[in-house]
């Protein structure tokens, strides 16, 4: 097991790549971590018809456990946090580790959940939210690029930033992982905006 502070994120990497007039651009699903029958999943699906993103997540329902974009340091990280025991989703601006605000700033949610859905003990989100963020959030790319991403998650039971978290003095068990996800035309997707009487 390995054990750090909550500033010990998992740092991953996302590659994004477009094709000419793609209409969808897809991860598939990818790991973040997996460590003690703790898995932590990530797929994003950009639609560049309607400028939206898909977000299809999953974590241990027991804890708490995020996932955050364009970010190899927890300082500043855009992150969609998923609260313990089917809590709320969040997004937030992380903190730093070396701070009393390791939880950083809430932010007003971009994000409409399409589902919610817990089997033993992993819990499955589906976020959708505009691929430009309102606020100041993180922006999703459009063309082919890599981005980094963090992933974490806390001891069982535990609140997302209780004060021992804000103080650095308790910890969380994370796991270290390095990958990619590639963002790639689905070849089979069709949008209902681009559909016409010959396409049927």
């Amino acid at each position: 097991m390995i054990k750090t502070t909550l500033s010990g994120l998992i740092a991953v990497t996302l590659f994004f790549c477009s094709l000419s007039q793609a209409e969808l651009l897809s991860t598939g699903t990818t790991t973040v971590l997996s460590q003690n029958n703790i898995e932590i999943t990530v797929q994003a699906d950009v639609n560049l018809i309607s400028d939206t993103v898909t977000l299809t997540l999953s974590g241990p329902a027991s804890r708490w456990w995020g996932v955050g974009f364009d970010a190899n340091r927890m300082l500043n990280a855009y992150t969609i946090v998923a609260l313990r025991n089917g809590g709320n989703i969040e997004e937030r601006i992380l903190g730093c580790s070396c701070s009393s605000n390791q939880q950083g700033v809430l932010l007003n949610s971009s994000l409409t959940v399409m589902s919610d859905t817990t089997q033993g003990d992993q819990r499955t989100v589906v976020v959708e939210r505009p691929r430009i963020h309102p606020g100041s959030g993180y922006d999703f790319p459009d063309t082919a690029t890599t981005i980094s991403i963090i992933g974490g998650y806390g001891p069982f039971n535990s609140d997302f930033y209780t004060a021992t978290f804000m103080g650095g003095n308790d910890i969380s068990e994370l796991s270290y992982s390095a990958g990619q996800l590639l963002f790639e035309l689905d070849a089979d997707y069709r949008g209902s905006v681009l559909s016409t009487d010959s396409d049927q």
